[in-house]
């Protein structure tokens, strides 16, 4: 009934193209399952075929909507009567690639479907789905996981599919693709990905129209994950998806260091991503395969210290980042936000900075007033420390810097003839040491980013 039905509603000619719209509207995806709708859309098929129908038309639409549902006998059926063409066969590999339908793409394979075709679009799909056993049979069949800059690789670590990854790097994906940028993906994993990765398994819901996911979208899960949006499901809970995707990021990340990941290319921005997501065991292991604690400015420190996780900011520190680097907005957000222990930290540490370079008595033996300063003959009192150091930062125009901050640490001192003025600084009796640095500096009034 329901192919007499398409061929007086269509025609011979596009009766076939609607033999999914038809399932799809009745009640045959609600009341049947995946297997019955598998064997009554084959049968409407193949007495389409003997009334004459058009298939050969339509046989790319066909073998791609059945390849998504993951109806193995409409795709035998298809491939044994319409004899596809390989664009037909490409296009349905990607679409039980990216569905998880394992015994289509085993089937498809053996009627020739190209795994490598159009730079291995198939291992894409089948990456972002994360079913491993899919991957390793396109690896196996001559997908190329180093295709497109590795492409596949990049989206498998984004997502955290750790066993798809494996199976990539074992193939011939190149971790240091891009500047090692999987370093980054794997460090800053959105935290869905612990729901998705688990969900990636789950049955899905039975239908013609590709086979929806029971578990929500990206965007969605991370609505709703209590890490996100910090829901009422308690903080156990929240806590609890966070080390599932902190113990993912550490997998991931180890993985790719034992492939060869080079942390020297991508390291700065995956510490600073690790740092500002309180990872402290991932943070120590970037630090231990050489990732700089100081580059650009101490960014991990920074952020790290806006976030208020004081165990990554001792760990930053004790590595070598700079706690002069963390900006006014950075001590200010992190003020806002309560964290007097980050705060205490960093000041313990600028002090402990500051006092260790700065010279003693004896280091001023060799310095000489300007004119004006000293005791005029010549000769000189060595100067005592009034201030451990106070720090000052010049944001120059761009018409007179390269780019960047300029920064310096003035130990502030004092002599019989420069009272607070220091004589390292060359100052005169009575100038201040706000005079001094506009004049050094050759600016007439203190610019907006001078601070102290």
């Amino acid at each position: 009934m329901a192919s007499r039905f398409l061929l007086a509603r269509y025609g011979p000619l596009t009766a076939v193209r609607h033999l999914y719209s038809l399932s799809h509207h009745s009640q045959l995806s609600h009341r049947a399952s995946a297997q019955e709708q598998d064997e009554i859309i084959s049968e409407i098929l193949r007495e389409l075929c003997e009334a004459g129908a058009e298939l050969a038309l339509h046989d790319a639409l066909l073998l791609m909507q059945a390849a998504r549902a993951g109806h193995i006998s409409v795709v035998s059926e298809l491939i044994r009567v319409a004899k596809p063409s390989t664009f037909a066969l490409s296009r349905a590999l990607t679409a039980a690639s990216e569905t998880g339908r394992r015994e289509v793409v085993r089937a498809l394979l053996a009627a020739g479907a190209p795994a490598a075709a159009y730079q291995s679009a198939a291992l894409s799909a089948a990456v972002a789905h994360g079913d491993p056993e899919v991957v390793y049979v396109l690896c196996a069949t001559g997908a190329d996981p180093a295709a497109d800059h590795s492409r596949a690789l990049r989206r498998a670590v984004q997502l955290g599919h750790i066993e798809a990854a494996r199976t990539l790097l074992q193939y011939g994906a190149d971790v240091r693709v891009m500047c090692s940028a999987v370093l980054l993906h794997a460090c800053q994993l959105p935290v869905f990905v612990s729901t998705a990765a688990r969900a990636a398994t789950e049955p899905r819901v039975p239908g013609c129209g590709g086979g929806a996911l029971l578990y929500p979208s990206a965007a969605a899960a991370a609505a709703a994950s209590p890490c996100c949006a910090g829901g009422s499901d308690g903080d156990s809970d929240s806590q609890k998806t966070c080390n599932d995707v902190e113990r993912q990021s550490l997998e991931l990340v180890q993985l790719l260091l034992r492939a060869g990941a080079d942390v020297r290319w991508h390291g700065r921005p995956a510490l600073e991503a690790a740092a500002s997501r309180g990872y402290r065991t991932l943070v120590g292991v970037l630090l231990a395969a050489g990732a700089d604690p100081a580059a650009c400015n101490s960014s991990a420190l920074v952020a790290a210290s806006i976030q208020g996780h004081v165990d990554v900011v001792d760990m930053l520190l004790e590595s070598g980042a700079d706690p002069w680097d963390v900006t006014d907005f950075a001590i200010r957000t992190a003020s806002e936000r309560g964290h007097a222990s980050v705060l205490r930290t960093l000041r313990l540490a600028q002090l402990a900075t500051t006092s260790s370079s700065v010279p003693t008595g004896e280091d001023f033996s060799g310095l000489q007033g300007s004119s004006g300063g000293g005791l005029g003959d010549g000769s000189h009192t060595p100067p005592t420390l009034v201030a451990p150091a106070c720090r000052w930062s010049v944001s120059p125009p761009f018409a007179s810097a390269a780019g960047g901050r300029w920064s310096a640490c003035l130990p502030v001192v004092a002599t019989p003839s420069t009272g607070a003025a220091g004589a390292v600084l060359g100052t005169t009796e009575g100038e201040t040491l706000g005079a001094v640095l506009r004049r050094t500096c050759m600016y007439e009034s203190p610019p907006c980013g001078f601070d102290r």
